[in-house]
């Protein structure tokens, strides 16, 4: 669930309850967008499909990519987390 307080918006993984896609917008960015979704098992299918058109208002939060390097700080970043579990 994604939720947002005061300066911080916490986004608690585990449930199935956020859907997570990545956009292409109208002008030319490359997004990653995520957003509160009906729970359902881990890494089903999302709400949003694959070439859906959606308003970029529907995300809680987006990741906007200027450069492919920063998604793979992002992947480093989350490889270590799943280290930090014990993976």
């Amino acid at each position: 669930m994604i939720k947002i307080k005061d300066n911080q918006t916490i986004a608690t993984f585990g449930t199935g309850d956020i859907g997570i896609n990545s956009l292409i917008s109208f002008d030319g960015q490359h997004k990653l967008g995520f957003y509160n979704q009906t729970e359902r098992e881990i890494g089903a299918e999302a709400d949003l499909k694959k070439g859906d058109e959606v308003d970029e208002d529907l995300f809680e939060i987006l990741f906007e990519f200027t450069k492919v390097e920063s998604i793979d700080v992002i992947i480093k970043s989350l490889e270590q987390v799943k280290t930090d579990f014990g993976y």
